[in-house]
């Protein structure tokens, strides 16, 4: 049974996208950060936002949490529409796991996809004197990447009831 997983740049609406779509096909919704979160928690017994974690275990570290909660959030036997974090695909050995599900790539103009974030406050991993060269830098790395493992694309720049009506027709 293939799961529908969604993938995406920061604040492109993957989350909102992947809940009000499960609550449509009555499916479960999961949010890997979510998983990640209650994972460390149950490793470490130490409750942590996956910000938090990534700061304190680094990148690998967080990397390897994400790989091993989405493995087994695409485990489970009933079918799950599953929000990815941005950064997520961008590790090789969680593409393999997208294999044979349903993946779903959220665009967004860059332009909104900056000022959300930015509105959201400075991301760790943007240089706080340079934030726009690192958003545009992460873009052109992650974007392509998200085009090659993609099996539709769903545009997010308008509103989530155009985005959802358009994806109720497409899974």
């Amino acid at each position: 049974m293939k799961h529908i997983i969604f993938i995406g740049f920061k604040h492109a609406g993957k989350t909102t996208l992947a809940r009000e779509l499960a609550k449509r096909l009555d499916m479960p919704f999961a949010d890997l950060d979510e998983a990640l979160e209650a994972r460390y928690e149950s490793l470490h017994q130490k409750k942590l936002t996956a910000r938090e974690i990534m700061k304190e275990g680094g990148e690998r570290v967080f990397q390897e949490l994400e790989f091993a909660s989405l493995g087994e959030l695409l485990s489970r036997d009933e079918r799950h529409c599953i929000a990815l974090g941005g950064g997520t695909p961008m590790y090789q050995p969680v593409r393999g796991l997208l294999d044979g599900h349903t993946v779903v790539h959220v665009t967004i103009h860059p332009s909104l996809a900056y000022q959300r974030i930015m509105n959201d406050g400075l991301p760790a991993f943007f240089s706080p004197d340079h934030p726009q060269d690192s958003f545009e830098k992460l873009w052109k790395e992650r974007i392509p990447v998200y085009e090659s493992l993609a099996t539709m694309t769903i545009s997010n720049n308008d509103t989530v009831d155009e985005a959802l009506a358009t994806l109720m027709h497409m899974v």
